[in-house]
């Protein structure tokens, strides 16, 4: 339990010299609060109990990536996406995917504390001590939703060597498109196995792609997968059965390429073939996906054949589909977190599979809509008819999908509803996906109004 008096008992302890050299816990700065705990390493609401890997604030190290910090000599980093993506925000608070969440976990299981300003103006503290409920809803239950979320406090991971692979092939000709599909399956199958020996990275394919995804070809696959604290001699040995199954069609009719690539840490492996920015401001594309698990990969090969084929399209839809293969190993031992409000989904998940297609600038009404259309309800309705029973990443989903509370949030939607209840009971927060906007309709005009009922809102003061 939140003990006051210690707490300030043990602030006044870290304002001498001598308690604070004579223990390494201690915090030299800040000295505004107890030090925050990690509940989800078993850690209790006591004193004594402060990590010795977390980054005190979020500014960078010098040299060192966005992301990352620095304890004394040992270079430490969180699990951040890409350059343009930080911690704070939705990537956290939607569950957070990068190229280290294999290894480390999700992004919103990386923090430990928060500060969030409520919808009353109050600032507060969200830990495992503070407001329990609030800090299981900002770790991965949905932006924009509970409050405003102006600082963490998140853990750091010491560096280590990386093993990568870059892996691609095409069809050598038009005529061999089914054995590029086939040969796209076998990959698929393999990721649960794969991951489970340590492996995890990011893929993409496309039937047709206007900017050629593997050498000429505009047809082709490609992923950049990665083994933390492996040799490429150890990569290449754990990879050996899958490239056995390939193989066949090497030279017949795919063209294939492999190649391993050391990194002696993991800031030169992101910034190599991991650490790229994004654009922003897209507005030319629609885009749905799907958490996927072992039986969905695995346990129907017809049945997965069949969903690659509608996520494929006919090759002048120009369907982009994108594998985020960073689920197992940590991410599935995170499960077991009670702090962590992520999507259960993401817990026996290997793959994110996101398929997105786009349209040229001036496209009419009915050709955009058509686009939507396509993604809603054949290629993400293939997705989920090849697993049922999942969700999707809430931060890159399809945003017309109108079993959102089930797909984004899962079993915690109800738990989630109660807080935002608590939190935010007068609705300011809103997103048209959130917890909460499902009390809402959007008016002809554009005007967003709380529906009969009100579903409690206004009703009663916050905290």
């Amino acid at each position: 339990m939140w003990d006051a008096e210690a707490c300030a008992a043990i602030d006044v302890e870290l304002t001498n010299q001598a308690y604070v050299s004579q223990n390494p816990i201690a915090l030299s700065y800040p000295t505004d609060s107890c030090p925050p705990i990690n509940a989800s390493a078993g850690n209790p609401c006591t004193i004594g109990d402060q990590p010795n890997e977390t980054c005190p604030s979020l500014s960078s190290a010098a040299g060192h990536p966005p992301g990352s910090c620095s304890i004394g000599d040992q270079p430490v980093y969180t699990v951040n996406a890409s350059q343009s993506v930080g911690c704070l925000g939705g990537w956290m608070q939607g569950g957070g995917h990068g190229p280290a969440v294999h290894d480390y976990g999700l992004g919103a299981d990386q923090v430990l504390e928060a500060k969030v300003v409520l919808a009353s103006g109050k600032l507060v503290t969200a830990s495992p001590c503070q407001n329990p409920d609030l800090f299981f809803a900002i770790r991965g239950g949905g932006p924009s939703s509970y409050g405003v979320v102006v600082e963490t406090v998140v853990k750091a991971h010491p560096s280590q060597r990386v093993a990568a692979q870059i892996f691609s092939f095409a069809p050598l000709t038009s005529k061999d498109t089914a054995a590029f599909m086939d040969a796209l399956s076998i990959i698929y199958q393999a990721y649960p196995n794969l991951s489970d020996s340590g492996f995890s990275g990011y893929g993409s394919w496309s039937t047709y792609s206007p900017t050629p995804l593997v050498g000429n070809y505009s047809t082709g696959f490609i992923h950049t997968i990665a083994n933390f604290g492996k040799t490429i001699a150890q990569a290449k040995e754990l990879f050996a059965s899958t490239a056995a199954k390939v193989q066949k069609y090497n030279g017949t009719s795919l063209y294939m390429t492999t190649k391993y690539l050391a990194f002696p840490t993991f800031v030169d492996y992101y910034n190599t073939l991991s650490g790229v920015v994004t654009p922003v401001g897209t507005t030319t594309a629609a885009l749905g996906s799907r958490l996927l698990g072992r039986k969905a990969l695995t346990s129907n090969v017809t049945a997965l054949g069949h969903a690659l084929q509608n996520l494929a399209g006919p090759p002048e839809q120009a369907t982009s589909n994108n594998i985020v293969f960073v689920g197992g190993g940590q991410v599935f031992a995170d499960a077991a977190d009670p702090y962590s409000g992520v999507n259960p989904a993401w817990r026996e998940a290997y793959v994110h599979h996101i398929v997105a297609r786009g349209w040229a600038p001036g496209s009419s009404n009915a050709t955009i809509q058509g686009v939507y259309n396509d993604i809603t309800t054949v290629k993400t309705q293939a997705l989920k008819d090849l697993s049922p029973n999942t969700g999707c990443y809430m931060n890159e989903a399809d945003r017309f999908d109108s079993e959102y509370l089930q797909d984004f949030y899962g079993a915690h939607a109800q738990r989630l509803q109660k807080i935002k209840r608590r939190y935010d009971p007068s609705g300011v927060f809103y997103c048209p996906t959130c917890v909460g906007s499902e009390l809402y309709t959007i008016q002809p005009s554009g005007q967003i109004c709380l529906s009969q009922g009100r579903g409690g809102y206004g009703t009663k003061s916050g905290p």
